[in-house]
């Protein structure tokens, strides 16, 4: 008997898009989640000052944060930011800009 997982966990953000296994796993039915959304293994801050996405998260109101997150869900990838931080997690929660309505 061959078993379908339900979910699959890979890195995924800006600087590791994955664009030809995300869509591949989702034709199967399988829930891809994005590990390391916020860049990880020492990518973190050189992701969130992007020059690129912090461009982008201002002209949407958000914080590059919140543009890497959207970014990942329109993707279809599920994604969990870990943080410490209280205001970090707040902020990954909010919902801003005229896209997250």
């Amino acid at each position: 008997m061959d078993t379908v997982p339900a979910l699959v966990q890979n890195e995924i953000h800006p600087y590791c898009q994955e664009n030809g296994v995300i869509p591949f796993i989702q034709e199967l039915g399988i829930v891809v989640q994005g590990w390391y959304p916020l860049g990880g293994r020492g990518h973190t801050g050189e992701l969130l000052g992007d020059p690129v996405i912090s461009e982008i998260a201002k002209a949407h109101g958000v914080s590059p944060a919140q543009a890497i997150l959207r970014w990942n869900l329109q993707k279809g990838v599920v994604v969990i930011p870990g943080s410490g931080n209280p205001e970090h997690i707040k902020e990954n929660t909010e919902r801003k800009g005229e896209h997250g309505r």
